[in-house]
């Protein structure tokens, strides 16, 4: 089992402590999409010493409802074994949907 930390989107910051997590543990990290309207960073496509997971093709993470992430994070927990799941700064649509489910 790995340790999971999720983000709203990876940026340069996110993905450097992945990777240093990453280099010493197995760690999956998962973005609800890969474009936020908070932050004007594009994909960032890095060599990634973590298992990167992004759960919605958008242009805007806060147009994904609470409820689809929720029914994302499920599923995605049903193909990876994840023993703790931290929730970085997820939007506020992500944080109500983990801390409901306890997932």
């Amino acid at each position: 089992m790995k340790p999971a930390v999720m983000f709203d989107m990876f940026g340069p910051y996110h993905l450097a402590r992945l990777n240093a997590l990453g280099a010493r543990y197995p760690t999956l990290g998962i973005e609800i999409a890969a474009r936020s309207g908070t932050y004007d960073w594009r994909r960032i496509e890095v060599k990634a010493q973590f298992e990167r997971r992004t759960l919605f093709d958008v242009n805007d993470s806060s147009e994904v409802s609470a409820a689809q992430i929720h029914r994302a994070t499920h599923a995605l927990s049903s193909t990876v074994s994840v023993r703790t799941l931290f929730l970085c700064r997820v939007g506020q649509a992500g944080a109500r949907s983990q801390c409901c489910t306890g997932a």
